[in-house]
């Protein structure tokens, strides 16, 4: 059990690890299925985040007649569900997901500009972050399920899949 401040701290750090998932979707899911995106991206019809002004962390549906909650965890809920040491767990996991992120930009950016070995070595550096990167997201989704006692739907789901059955 924890403080109301420990569980909004996490919920908000959560949130910004789920705004990373969310940002790195459609590159991640092409890049991983080898597949192009308009044959497996979906534009998400839900999205996860922290709401601090109604101390809840929520799923909501987005597009047209968007913004209706779909799950809820209310900060009071979590408190009595989270430990101490979550705060540093998902801690690491946000600032892991930056990094990865930071690191895949920069090396996916440069990708189209490479020929010869310096493709292969940019290639085989972007298995390895994605790999990675994958292996974050896995524990985030975990996260979402097993602590926050979401369910995991959309693309949520589509990202767990690929990550445990490259």
């Amino acid at each position: 059990m924890i403080d109301l401040l420990a569980a909004a701290q996490i919920a908000s750090i959560v949130g910004n690890a789920v705004s990373t998932l969310d940002k790195v979707y459609e590159r991640f899911v092409t890049y991983k299925t080898k597949r192009p995106a308009n044959e497996v991206v979906h534009p998400p019809s839900i999205v996860f985040g922290n709401e601090p002004g109604n101390e809840q962390f929520a799923c909501r549906t987005v597009g047209n007649g968007g913004g209706a909650i779909c799950q809820v965890v209310k900060y009071e809920e979590l408190k009595n569900e989270l430990k101490t040491e979550d705060l540093s767990y998902v801690s690491a996991i946000d600032r892991n997901l930056r990094t990865y992120e930071r690191q895949w930009n920069s090396i996916y950016i440069e990708i189209p500009l490479a020929s010869g070995l310096n493709k292969a070595q940019l290639d085989s550096q972007l298995e390895l972050v994605s790999e990675r990167m994958g292996e974050e997201l896995a524990r985030l989704l975990k996260c979402l399920e097993n602590s926050f006692g979401m369910r995991l739907d959309d693309h949520y789901m589509a990202i767990r899949d690929i990550v445990n059955h490259p």
